[in-house]
C-alpha cells in the first residue's frame, strides 16, 4: 500500500522540458522505463501492476490514451496496467493506493 501526492504542473513551462523532468523524475527512483509515450500528457506512464487507487483529498483526473476521468474526494478507480498519467486541479491532490502485480493477480 502506498500513498502519494500529486501536484498541478506549472503553468507557462514547455512541453518538451516537462516532458524532460517527468522523465528525470521518474528516473530518480529507476521508473524511466515506465514511461513510453508523453504524447497526451508529460506524466503518461505504463505499469505491470493492477492499481487500485482511491482519491482521499483535492481534485484529480485520471488520464488514459483515449480519455479522461475527473475525480473527487471518496472516488475509487482500478488501473489495470495502461499507459496513464494523474493530473491535480487547484492544488495538490491526496491518494492511496493499492498496486498487485500483475503475474500475482493471475495466479
Amino acid at each position: 500500500m502506498r500513498w502519494f501526492v500529486i501536484n498541478t504542473l506549472p503553468d507557462g513551462v514547455p512541453k518538451p522540458q516537462l516532458d524532460a523532468a517527468v522523465r528525470e523524475r521518474f528516473a530518480e527512483f529507476d521508473g524511466a522505463h515506465h514511461i513510453v509515450d508523453q504524447t497526451r500528457h508529460p506524466g503518461m506512464h505504463e505499469t505491470h501492476s493492477i492499481d487500485v487507487i482511491c482519491l482521499l483529498q483535492g481534485e484529480a483526473s485520471l488520464i488514459l490514451e483515449d480519455g479522461e476521468t475527473r475525480l473527487r474526494p471518496g472516488n475509487v478507480v482500478i488501473q489495470r496496467g495502461t499507459n496513464h498519467a494523474w493530473q491535480a486541479h487547484g492544488g495538490p491532490a491526496l491518494f492511496l493506493a493499492v498496486l498487485i502485480d500483475r503475474e500475482l493477480a493471475r495466479e
